[in-house]
């Protein structure tokens, strides 16, 4: 028997011997308790009809707490001043342009951005944590 051969058979036998057959579905178990009611924790600020400048540029954003540094979460969205359906995560990203959030520190959001823009509305969620 050569080895392809080998390794074939080893197959089919490790193929046959290794299913089982499934059992019935146990009892359902016992019902969890309820968790606290809006425990989302988030909130989103509006900052509208932005221009700005290559470079890093900052904005104050009130609510980012020093529980939001520790163990919370900013996220960044910007979209076209008017547009009502559509929000776009940061970092945005555009052939060569660039439009992102660079870091988050108490009341302040920095961004940076290798192009000029305006006319854009940017919104901040902040999600505290525990």
């Amino acid at each position: 028997m050569n080895f392809r051969h080998f390794i074939l058979a080893l197959s089919a036998c490790l193929l046959l011997t290794s299913c089982s057959k499934v059992g019935l579905t146990g009892p359902a178990g016992p019902v969890g308790p309820q968790g606290p009611p809006n425990n989302a924790n988030v909130t989103s600020y509006l900052i509208s009809n932005q221009a700005w400048t290559t470079g890093l540029f900052k904005f104050g954003v009130p609510g980012i707490s020093q529980l939001v540094m520790d163990s919370g979460l900013v996220l960044a969205y910007a979209r076209n001043h008017g547009d009502t359906l559509d929000w776009y995560p940061l970092p945005y990203v555009v052939g060569s342009n660039i439009l992102s959030m660079e870091y988050y520190s108490l009341d302040t959001v920095a961004m940076y951005s290798n192009y000029s823009g305006a006319g854009v509305d940017f919104r901040f969620d902040i999600i505290m944590g525990h």
